[in-house]
Parts: structure tokens; sequence; C-alpha cells
């Protein structure tokens, strides 16, 4: 599983195939699955498939890559296709979801800031 584990966290940004990963690690694709699901509890592509979230989750808080960019970057020829893969994974558009982040972010850089024991609500009144 390690071999598997840093394997995918070398080559994830290319979008591979469970048969590629499996033909590198010279065995079947079902044998990989059976492991991952052994040793992990989810099967070999939701491995792959979380840690590709992962990155496209980080990229969209940290960095001001547009969609397209960031589509790009992790492999996908299509921007529309990451969108409805991101979606499908995470419940919501990566849009919607560093929306939601830098909102998060602003909100708990304000209750820092106040240094007070108010709710996010009553903090934002506070400094308006």
């Amino acid at each position: 599983m390690n071999k598997f584990l840093a394997l995918v966290e070398e080559r994830f940004r290319q979008l591979l195939a469970v048969n590629s990963y499996a033909q590198h690690m010279g065995m079947s694709p079902g044998h990989l699955s059976r492991l991952c699901r052994l040793t992990l509890g989810m099967s070999s592509l939701d491995v792959i498939n979380r840690r590709v979230i992962q990155e496209a989750q980080r990229e969209l808080v940290y960095t001001a890559k547009t969609i397209k960019q960031l589509a790009a970057t992790l492999g996908f020829n299509d921007e529309a296709y990451f969108t409805r893969f991101f979606h499908k994974h995470v419940g919501v558009s990566p849009t919607q979801f560093r929306e939601l982040a830098v909102k998060q972010m602003v909100a708990d850089a304000a209750q820092q800031e106040c240094d007070c024991p108010l709710s996010e609500a009553a903090c934002w009144e506070a400094l308006a």
C-alpha cells in the first residue's frame, strides 16, 4: 500500500487509470482494489480521486488560478468535466467551494481580530 500511495502522490496530476497504477505495480487492477479495500477501506479509484480532490481544494483556496487553469494543472482536458467531477465528489462546484472557503477564512480572521466570545454575526456587527 505504501508503494501505491507514493505512486498516487507522484502521479495524481496525470489522471492515470487504475490499470496504469496496477500495471506499474505488477498486479491486476482487481487485486489492487481488493488490497486497498482491505487496508484503506476504499477502492483504488477512490484513493486516486480523493487525492485529486484534495489538491483541487488546496489550489482553489490558496491560489488565484482560474477553474480552467486548475483543471489543466490536474490533468483534465475539459473544464466542464472537471467541474462535474469536483461537484460529484464535494457537493458544490469549484467556484462555490472557493467562495465558501474565502468567506470562512474572512469570518475566522474577523473572529480572531475581534478576540471576543461573540458569535460570527455579532462580531460582524461590531466591526461594521
